[in-house]
């Protein structure tokens, strides 16, 4: 569970990185932006498409494939710990959850927005739920880590 936390905790930090300011000047900042389209892109696959074919690959690995694996853990972990969090449906709500949060907050702050990270954000969550479950045929004892489990409960 710590190790997931501080993963949580690295991830917002990075994600959430931008310039913060009284929320008048934020929202001001988020309005103009909207209106404008400054750092919005709401096509979908055009940055992915634009990164491919005009940047050197190093740069394509760290902006698409690092928006992809950064979120794998967010994926294992929500279904590792919580047995809850194995029903697809509230594992994909999770998922979109936090990917549209940080995109929105990211309009605030001054941070590029685009619709390509948060599918890469999203197919990264469920990438990580995947390979939980692969790994949980080859390791059972992965079942072991769920919160229902694990709780510090009084002795009986």
């Amino acid at each position: 569970m710590m190790v997931f936390v501080l993963f949580m905790a690295g991830l917002l930090v990075l994600a959430l990185e931008g310039e913060y300011a009284s929320p008048g000047v934020m929202l001001s900042r988020a309005q103009g932006r909207w209106a404008t389209g400054e750092q919005i892109n709401l096509i979908p696959f055009y940055t992915i498409r634009t990164f491919f074919r005009h940047t050197p690959r190093s740069v394509f690995l760290v902006n698409i494939v690092g928006n992809l694996v950064m979120f794998i853990p967010w994926g294992f972990g929500l279904v590792l710990l919580w047995q809850k969090n194995r029903r697809l449906w509230r594992l994909v709500l999770l998922a979109l959850m936090l990917t549209v949060l940080i995109e929105t907050v990211q309009l605030f702050i001054g941070r590029h927005v685009d619709v390509d990270d948060l599918m890469l954000n999203f197919a990264g969550t469920l990438l990580g739920a995947g390979l939980w479950a692969v790994l949980r045929r080859l390791l059972p004892v992965l079942d072991t880590f769920t919160e229902e489990k694990t709780r510090w409960l009084p002795p009986e």
